[in-house]
């Protein structure tokens, strides 16, 4: 239990390997968030970009170009390349700006109109957490001249990437609370305000209905809707605890345990979310998995530790 409350923040150490088990799993995420197939050959994004309310960098720039069929298998074979470099762990400074770039051009066609939907938006949010770092210790090893351990090396990116993922969750919270009318109590007006969340399922329920004109089935949505409205205080007392989960997500940045517990209830709300609204975030969960869970970390631990047993056992 002492672990659990232990404030190792920033001191936490993550060795080489484990930072190339995270890359090695997190490659085919960043692939499928930014080309939802597995069939190479048939990569596709739109051409277009509402241009009313643009997405990312579709913001800045014209990118509806990228959606022609050429530059569209150039962005996927430069990332397929990319990630190849990733993996192998080779020129991460540059590699990890170039997949954060195409990811975010490719994402302002996937996602756009703004608010449309979110759902790889923590995987760009990683890239950018890993570029910034990658970048910032070259030029510190650079301007200090030097030398850096692949250890250490490891430790900035994971733990600049558990700040994104921290980040993301805060930031989802802190707009639910200003956009719900602020108040001196943290959330305290977005709970009140739950129960509406009846409308929003009965719009979840219906948007397949708009897409094909014909009735979607009966889901699981339907009958959490019916009961919600029957009983708003349940509601509240069901939705109001991921409000909170989101708000405190930085407590995962204080110790490896922390991390883990953080990420797996993360997962679960995600869990939650996809039970009673059919919005999965798949990336999100991938995400959290692999960089505050960290199973290969607890496998070695867990194997680590029965070795020491045993070999105590036989002494």
């Amino acid at each position: 239990m002492k672990s659990l409350f232990r404030n190792d923040l920033g001191r936490i150490s993550y060795e080489a390997w484990e930072w190339h088990w995270m890359r090695l799993l997190f490659a085919p995420v960043i692939w499928l968030a930014t080309f939802p197939t597995l069939h190479f050959w048939v990569v596709d994004l739109p051409n277009t970009i509402d241009r009313e309310e643009p997405n990312g960098l579709g913001m800045l720039v014209p990118l509806e170009w990228l959606g022609q069929p050429v530059p569209t298998a150039l962005c996927a074979l430069a990332i397929a390349i990319l990630l190849v470099f990733y993996v192998f762990g080779k020129g991460l400074p540059w590699v990890t700006t170039g997949l954060a770039l195409l990811h975010a051009a490719a994402g302002s066609l996937l996602y756009s109109p703004r608010g449309h939907h979110h759902s790889a938006q923590l995987v760009g949010m990683v890239l950018m957490g890993q570029s910034a770092w990658f970048l910032y210790n070259a030029w510190r090893k650079r301007s200090q001249k030097n030398g850096d351990t692949p250890s250490g090396s490891a430790t900035g990116a994971v733990f600049w990437s558990q700040q994104m993922i921290a980040a993301a969750y805060v930031v989802s919270a802190i707009s639910k609370w200003v956009n719900s009318g602020g108040g001196w109590i943290p959330g305290w007006r977005w709970v009140q305000q739950t129960p509406n969340i009846v409308v929003q399922f009965e719009k979840n329920h219906l948007q397949g209905f708009y897409d094909s004109l014909q009735m979607p089935p009966e889901t699981l949505n339907r009958g959490v809707m019916e009961w919600f409205g029957d009983h708003p205080w349940a509601a509240m007392l069901c939705i109001a605890p991921g409000f909170y989960l989101e708000l405190f997500a930085f407590l995962g940045l204080f110790n490896r345990v922390a991390a883990a517990l953080m990420g797996m209830a993360l997962i679960l709300l995600h869990v939650f979310i996809a039970l009673l609204m059919h919005l999965e975030f798949r990336y999100f969960m991938a995400t959290d998995l692999i960089f505050l869970v960290n199973l290969p970390y607890w496998i070695a631990a867990m194997v680590r530790k029965r070795s020491i047993s045993g070999t105590l056992a036989t002494a």
